[in-house]
């Protein structure tokens, strides 16, 4: 497999150092000694007067990985270098340092037997494409079957990109990045271009055209197949099914959370129930201590009232007693029963100090009788 890009310089001499310097493992020429160069393409240039503009043209013919050795790879750029480039100078060298070996093949821009210019067009690129195929297959190598380079970069912005530097065309790619993926169609991604990038962008029926502040301008398909107008109108396709995406995860989400909020409600209802319940206990407890403090308080104000009455017999002050002793463990016991409403407490408690109370009244009027009768028996 072989790739074939074509560009020019105006500076012959930049372009052959650059080709044949300690990285070209192999070295040959076409027309010329590799080692005189730059010298033998600058004598055809000035013989024909045609030492201004563009002086070289190069050819880069990629190679795919572990698939040939620089020696063949060298014999078959010199192969085409003779194809294309007939009764001109030409240089090829075979560089390894990157991980597919590539030739860099340099044509003088002059014929030095007619004086004619090197015709570099689409045309001439196909030709050579078509060129590198057939030595290809003819040595057994692979063919690529289509060039789909999602981004394609001339040398010019190569040697750019080498210096650490970013190329205008390199810019308009990065705008084209940032807006497509926001972009619904393509009239909104060509408002997007020029309101947001600056970027003025003319459409036809098969391609697109970019033109950024300067007036620079350049094809979609210059800049690679990511930038092509079918391409991007897919991108538009996409990000309409990303919006449709979004809008529905916001449906599920808003649904997720009015379910969480229904749940937290729920939990809240629940502990306010639990604590509405430890509030009624603490209260019954508190009823129930102060329903048994007052039953306490009354049988123990009976207890004084009786000992007061000091002419009362043992018998009839012990009796009492144990009466209302009686009356006090049988409180206990109810008061220590379960109850399950506080309200019913209450009424409990009301019902025994009432009790209490008639059971004390009526002791102390048969006290209070029977006091007047010893009286009564003493007078006489």
């Amino acid at each position: 497999m072989a790739i074939i890009q074509l560009g020019s310089t105006k500076s012959a001499n930049a372009l052959i150092n650059y080709a044949d310097d300690r990285r070209a493992i192999e070295r040959s020429g076409v027309n010329c000694d590799v080692d005189m160069a730059k010298e033998q393409f600058k004598f055809t240039r000035d013989y024909f007067h045609k030492n201004n503009g563009i002086q070289a043209f190069h050819v880069i013919q990629s190679f795919k990985p572990d698939e040939i050795d620089s020696q063949k790879a060298n014999e078959i750029g010199l192969e085409l270098a003779e194809l294309i480039a007939p009764k001109h100078e030409c240089i090829v060298c075979t560089h390894t340092d990157k991980n597919h070996i590539h030739n860099h093949i340099i044509i003088n821009s002059i014929n030095f037997e007619s004086g004619l210019k090197y015709n570099n067009n689409n045309k001439k690129l196909y030709e050579i494409r078509d060129n590198s195929d057939s030595l290809c297959k003819k040595n057994q190598i692979s063919v690529i079957k289509e060039n789909n380079a999602k981004v394609r970069y001339t040398l010019a912005e190569k040697r750019i990109v080498e210096k650490g530097k970013i190329s205008w065309k390199d810019e308009i790619r990065k705008a084209v990045d940032r807006q497509k993926i926001q972009s619904k169609n393509q009239t909104d991604f060509k408002n997007r271009m020029l309101e947001n990038e600056n970027i003025y962008v003319k459409s036809t029926k098969k391609t697109m055209t970019f033109e950024n502040e300067n007036g620079m301008k350049v094809r979609a398909k210059k800049l690679g197949q990511n930038y092509e107008k079918e391409h991007l109108s897919d991108e538009f396709g996409k990000s309409l099914e990303r919006e449709k995406s979004r809008g529905y995860k916001r449906e599920i989400t808003g649904d997720a959370r009015r379910s969480q909020e229904l749940s937290k409600s729920a939990e809240r209802f629940s502990d306010s129930n639990r604590d509405a319940g430890k509030k009624r206990d603490t209260v019954t407890k508190r009823n129930n201590g102060f329903d048994k403090r007052e039953i306490d308080g009354v049988i123990e104000e009976t207890r004084i009232n009786l000992g007061r009455k000091q002419y009362i017999s043992g018998g009839e002050y012990n009796s009492s007693v144990e009466r209302f002793e009686e009356f006090e463990h049988r409180s206990s016991r109810k008061n220590g029963a379960n109850q399950s409403a506080a309200d019913q407490q209450d009424e409990h408690a009301d019902k025994q100090s009432d009790k209490v109370a008639g059971s004390a009244r009526r002791e102390d009027i048969k006290l209070e009788q029977s006091t007047r009768t010893r009286h009564f028996d003493l007078e006489r």
